[in-house]
């Protein structure tokens, strides 16, 4: 249509030309057009036309997959849709932007995101230090961090809590007290992060030990009276439950014509004032196929003759 504001594809380059859906045919056609991509590795390079998805060109080939996973165990496999997600909201951010310069300079843009890319963007400090040395970061070991009150302890009845104290210095003293062990705030190996460090084994064992001597409930208590960062290791039940995000708006309802109200995950973003809920259901493959032809003016004929030649699908 050549009064469309974007047009979006998830189709490798190679497979665009051939149906004539490159972004220079198309904004040929129309010069304000926002021609936003979706692909597994980019639309130029030696692999351009590789196919990919998100737990091979978003997990593992981006290096996350490498980095996850405690020694000696195998990387742990990602979770569906974790790149997906994740990259579109990069291209929506794309979007957004071409379409701000499109109101600037009166031309459409090529916004272009790829699933290795974002997913290389989430570990960009591992990244960062990469570049700068050339060697792979270690993988994560709770049985020796390098912070061991920036790790996960279980309880006596068997929940896992995650502590998040990255300014380790600034939290020890509160930590010591909250644990009862004031002879650990006494000890001259443990006054830095670097000496925690350095004994980190034996001391993570002893704060293992500390947490399975209590249950979840006790330690949360001690947890928020001494003012420490942490946070339960949630499984879903409690996640959907969860009263917090219920009322920061985690969670929306809409309307299924078959199933009636039905609750789903709200996007991650809010606006004051405005309804971003979806407008209803997925649509079935295919739904809305013949509306929207019949708005880019194809006669009944016209579509059920595409639809006899298989062009649908």
């Amino acid at each position: 249509s050549t009064d469309a504001d974007i047009f979006v594809t998830n189709l490798i380059p190679e497979r665009r030309e051939r149906v004539g859906l490159s972004p220079e045919a198309l904004q040929e056609l129309n010069p304000r057009l926002i021609y936003a991509s979706l692909t597994g590795y980019g639309d130029v390079g030696p692999e351009a036309n590789r196919l990919g998805f998100d737990h091979a060109a978003f997990w593992a080939r981006s290096g996350i997959m490498g980095l996850m996973g405690e020694p000696p165990s195998p990387p742990p496999f990602c979770r569906n849709g974790q790149g997906d997600h994740s990259a579109s909201l990069a291209l929506l951010s794309a979007i957004l932007v071409a379409l701000r310069a499109r109101d600037l300079t009166g031309d459409g843009q090529h916004a272009e995101v790829n699933l290795q890319a974002a997913g290389m963007w989430t570990i960009g400090s591992d990244i960062q230090m990469a570049l700068s040395s050339r060697e792979q970061p270690r993988r994560y070991d709770r049985r020796a961090p390098w912070n061991p009150i920036r790790n996960t302890y279980r309880t006596r009845d068997g929940r896992w809590i995650v502590l998040g104290m990255s300014q380790g210095d600034r939290f020890w003293g509160p930590f010591t007290e909250m644990a009862g062990r004031p002879d650990w705030a006494d000890d001259p190996g443990y006054a830095s992060i670097d000496g925690r460090g350095e004994r980190t084994e034996a001391l993570t064992a002893e704060i293992e030990e500390l947490f399975a001597g209590d249950d979840f409930e006790t330690w949360t208590r001690r947890l928020d009276e001494h003012g420490m960062i942490w946070a339960p290791v949630a499984e879903l039940p409690e996640v959907i439950a969860d009263p917090q995000a219920r009322e920061a708006g985690a969670f929306c309802t809409i309307d299924d014509p078959v199933r009636g109200a039905v609750e789903t995950l709200a996007a991650p973003l809010k606006l004051k004032d405005a309804d971003i809920r979806p407008a209803g259901p997925v649509p079935e493959a295919g739904q809305h196929t013949e509306q929207i032809l019949a708005e880019l003016q194809l006669g009944d004929r016209e579509i059920a003759e595409l639809a006899v030649a298989g062009v649908f699908g």
